[in-house]
């Protein structure tokens, strides 16, 4: 065998080589990014469930709240001046989710959601717990109840918002003269 047989079955076995790698390492790097778009579909939908539950959960709060509010006012004022009152208020639709979807819920949010995120949504959570179970004796602890809970609101879509890029500024070029002739 001569060099020109060696350069040219070097480059035969090398062609082959890149023939098979080539493919392989795109596939693998498919599928890793099939994996990733997958997981980030998975995390956008659980942030709008999260997000759907936490409003529902602020309404049924506030709610509570307010009538709660109405009732201490009652109890302090007596019949001798009479405000707003229960019947005036009627409670709203509750539009929190069952018992069962509020598990699927929580096992999606262990998955797929982040620590922010879950920290932001297990506080807000902890506040209306908290405040549905041990309820304020004030008008002044119902006050703050209700200003906890609309900033906890707003720290968890903040966090969301800060995940997913959906609060970024979208840097596109505008489009000038010279690209509407082409």
């Amino acid at each position: 065998m001569d060099a020109g047989e060696f350069i040219a079955l070097g480059a035969a076995l090398l062609a082959a080589v890149v023939a098979i790698a080539v493919p392989v390492w795109t596939f693998k790097r498919t599928l890793e990014l099939e994996r990733i778009k997958w997981v980030r579909d998975q995390r956008a939908q659980l942030y709008i469930d999260i997000l759907a539950e936490a409003y529902a959960e602020k309404q049924w709060f506030l709610d509570l709240m307010t009538r709660r509010e109405i009732t201490l006012i009652e109890e302090r004022d007596g019949e001798e001046r009479r405000g707003p009152s229960q019947a005036d208020f009627p409670p709203g639709p509750d539009l929190r989710l069952g018992p069962v979807e509020r598990s699927k819920l929580g096992a999606r949010g262990a998955l797929f959601a982040s620590a922010e995120v879950s920290k932001a949504f297990n506080a807000f959570s902890g506040v209306l717990g908290r405040c549905s179970l041990i309820q304020p004796q004030s008008e002044a602890e119902a006050h703050i109840a209700n200003v906890q809970a609309d900033e906890l609101f707003d720290a968890l879509s903040t966090a969301i918002r800060n995940e997913l890029g959906a609060g970024a500024k979208l840097n596109l070029a505008q489009p000038t003269a010279d690209d509407a002739k082409s």
